[in-house]
């Protein structure tokens, strides 16, 4: 099951947007909700590619958005930080490299598709599994 933690800087304060010849200035908690509510539909439609078990329900893929407090002191800070982590065992190191850059290039071009610019310093970090874990999720109980 796909766990993505999506986490922004306190200092990010506006991702901006181009349509046409305009720039429009978007809160950038709204813009990683959205994100975050079409990643499960997104990563569905790319299951094989991704690498993912294909038994994957679209509500065992959790996404989270959390914005830093402007109280929190992180030393060397990103501005978006990416923590990707799959229950799917990956034993080969250059299979886990491919993993790694298609769900960066996934979330890229969800920002690309939008006209949104990504900020220069987005870290993308990746957890290849397997990880093990159970409950249940809207009614549904799932194992992996």
């Amino acid at each position: 099951m796909p766990l993505i933690y999506i986490e922004l800087s306190p200092e990010l304060k506006a991702l901006v947007q181009k349509t046409g010849k305009l720039y429009r200035s978007h809160a950038p908690l709204d813009v990683l909700k959205e994100l975050a509510r079409d990643l499960p539909l997104i990563m569905m439609e790319r299951l094989a590619g991704l690498r993912l078990d294909p038994s994957t329900p679209e509500s065992g893929i959790r996404v989270s958005v959390r914005q830093r407090s402007d109280d929190e002191y992180v030393v060397n800070d990103e501005t978006l930080w990416f923590r990707i982590y799959l229950s799917e065992a990956m034993e080969i190191e250059s299979e886990r490299t491919e993993q790694k850059h298609l769900f960066r290039d996934m979330i890229k071009k969800w920002f690309q598709d939008h006209g949104i610019e990504m900020p220069n310093d987005t870290i993308f970090d990746f957890f290849p599994g397997p990880t093990y874990g159970c409950g249940v999720v809207n009614g549904k109980a799932i194992d992996w």
